[in-house]
């Protein structure tokens, strides 16, 4: 082959079909295994070695051979079409929400008993997920979120649940607080604590959307 044009296209059919004519060693076992006739098979190889610029088989009437080159492409095609298919299933994971990457809004008072638990079941479930995380107040999480530049948040009401879609995590349950010696307008006749902080529930199970903005 004397000349071949500049830089290389070739299609991955191309590439398919120089793979299965080298394990053959035979363009009409190879053309039968592809489910195609002969003739198309051999210009597509032909418009393969254009493409790449140099011959890759040899061909004569004893039957097909192996050139150096073709050996050394055939190596690199193994490694394009197993990069192709690794390639579709992250595409494919990424599209049904088993990876990628999730980038969660925080309020500080979540993180205490909420973000734990949370991460460690994604990890758990959704080791392919990668999530990327952002302390903000809640108001900063919704303008995140309808920006784009957040996916989910675990926010404290209030806020506008008709923007963004919701879901319920945690309850809280919060006892009064008042200065030591005064009582609680409903208690016994008792000092209130000097201190009072909210008690949590135990967080439901974790999900994709927290109090969640998003």
């Amino acid at each position: 082959m004397d000349e071949y044009p500049e830089g290389m296209n070739f299609s991955l059919d191309q590439v398919r079909a120089f793979v299965a004519v080298a394990e053959e060693l035979h363009f009409g076992r190879a053309a039968e295994r592809l489910a195609m006739t002969q003739p198309p098979l051999s210009r597509s190889i032909q418009k393969l070695e254009r493409s790449v610029g140099a011959t890759l088989l040899d061909r004569d009437s004893r039957g097909v051979r192996m050139t150096g080159a073709g050996e050394a492409f055939l190596v690199e095609c193994y490694r394009m079409l197993a990069l192709v298919d690794s390639a579709r299933n992250v595409a494919q994971r990424v599209d049904q929400g088993v990876a990628g990457v999730i980038r969660l809004g925080f309020t500080a008072v979540s993180a205490i008993g909420l973000l734990g638990p949370l991460l460690r079941a994604l990890g758990e479930q959704l080791p392919d997920v990668h999530v990327v995380l952002r302390e903000a107040v809640t108001s900063a999480q919704v303008e995140g979120i309808r920006r784009g530049e957040l996916d989910l948040g675990l926010a404290r009401p209030p806020f506008d649940t008709t923007l963004l879609a919701s879901r319920l995590l945690v309850r809280e349950r919060c006892a009064p607080s008042c200065r030591p010696g005064t009582r609680s307008p409903n208690a016994p006749a008792r000092s209130c604590p000097a201190t009072s902080t909210p008690r949590r529930s135990s967080p439901t199970t974790p999900c994709s959307r927290a109090t969640s903005t998003s």
